[in-house]
Parts: structure tokens; sequence; C-alpha cells
């Protein structure tokens, strides 16, 4: 027996409520949960419907949601290391490869000129932070930064890590080649020069994963909705 309106948007909601949020997990313990409520029904056609959404999920949902979740997020994440390293081989093109190596001199004159050796931290710093709030500013204006989205969850925890790892990197580099004595002033300014176009590209390449694998999950939101 097939589910009327009022009934799908309260399996929508009860799955919510068990913590199910992100549309792509959602849509997917939604198709294999309302078979299973359809199935379940035939059998017992007097049970309110409330009351059978209950016992089927105790019986047999809970674990299956728990399943659907993990093998859900997992294909998500799959694809999106797939693409995302794709997008990064991208920059290996002779045409990128120019326009990083002009960034690149652009980036190390600037730093040379306007900013002291002690203040190289100050400067790297700064740099990193407007890559990473262009990066906020551009999820914010798009769907990516729609929680509704596991792409969200994603890009955040790869920008949260590669900010940790590039600001490890930058001080111990810093603290090894301390001595300018002996390896001039020139270096300290190569390290950061190569770090933050090194973040750069990581972050364009995320943020242009994230839109495409958005994407596809709206044009799903978008197919599901009328097929509701």
């Amino acid at each position: 027996m097939k589910l009327d309106e009022y009934e799908l948007d309260y399996v929508k909601y009860f799955i919510q409520v068990k913590g199910y949020h992100q549309y792509e997990v959602l849509a997917e313990i939604m198709d294999h949960f309302i078979l299973l409520l359809e199935d379940k029904r035939e059998e017992n056609p007097t049970m309110s419907f409330e009351t059978l959404v209950d016992n089927v999920y105790e019986t047999s949902g809970k674990a299956m949601f728990k399943q659907i979740n993990r093998s859900t997020r997992r294909r998500i994440t799959a694809k999106f290391h797939r693409l995302f390293f794709s997008h990064l081989m991208v920059f290996l093109h002779y045409k990128y490869i120019g326009i990083i190596t002009l960034c690149g001199l652009l980036l190390y004159h600037a730093q040379s000129v306007f900013f002291k050796l002690e203040d190289l931290v100050i400067a790297y710093s700064i740099s990193a932070l407007i890559l990473y709030f262009f990066m906020y500013k551009f999820s914010s204006a798009t769907d990516i930064g729609d929680p509704k989205f596991l792409c969200n969850k994603i890009i955040k925890r790869y920008g949260f890590w590669l900010l940790i790892v590039a600001g490890v990197v930058f001080r111990v580099c810093i603290k090894v080649a301390i001595n300018p004595a002996n390896i001039g002033f020139n270096l300290f300014y190569l390290i950061s020069t190569v770090l933050i176009l090194v973040q750069g590209i990581i972050l364009f390449s995320l943020v242009r994963t994230a839109r495409l694998i958005t994407e596809e999950s709206e044009r799903m939101e978008e197919t599901y909705q009328v097929l509701k």
C-alpha cells in the first residue's frame, strides 16, 4: 500500500529526528524504509501508521539506518576524493604551471618588499586567512555551504586539516631554517610562497569538487520532489 503525502512527510521527519539530516543519506534511508513500511502495513492493516513506523524501526530499521548512513557516506566521500585528485592533476598542465609560476613570483616579491623577516609569520597568516575567507564567502553564497548536503561536512573537514597541517609545516620549516646567516633570507620567503600557493590550489580544487557533487545532489533532490 502506497504512502500518502502526510505519511511521507512523517517518515522524513522521523528519520531526521533520529539524527540523519544530510540529504544524500536521508534520501537513501527514505527509499528503503518506505518500501519496508509498505510491506509491513499490508501485514498489519489496522495498526496506526505512527505505531507501525516505531515498530518497524525498532525491529529492523535501526540497523538499516546505520548501514545506509555508513555506505552512503563512504560512497560520497570516495567520489569526492576521486574528483578532488583529478582536479588537482589539472594544475600540472603547462597553462596552469605558467599561471602558478607567475603568481608565485608576484607573491614572493610582494612579501620580500612589504614584510621584514620578523614579520613573515604575520604575512603568511594574513595570506592564508584571505584564502580561507574567500573560500568561506564562496561556499556561503552557493549551496556548498548548505549543511543539508553531505559535501558541506566533507569540505569543512578538508579545510580544517589543511589549515592545521599547513600551519605546522610552516612553523617547522621556519624553525629548521632559522639561521639566515647560513641560508640567506630568501628561503624564508620561498617557504611562505610555496605553502600559500599549495593551499590556494588545494582550496580551489576542494571548492570545485564540492560544487560538482552538490549540484548532482540538488538534481537528485529535484527529481525526488517531482516523483513524490
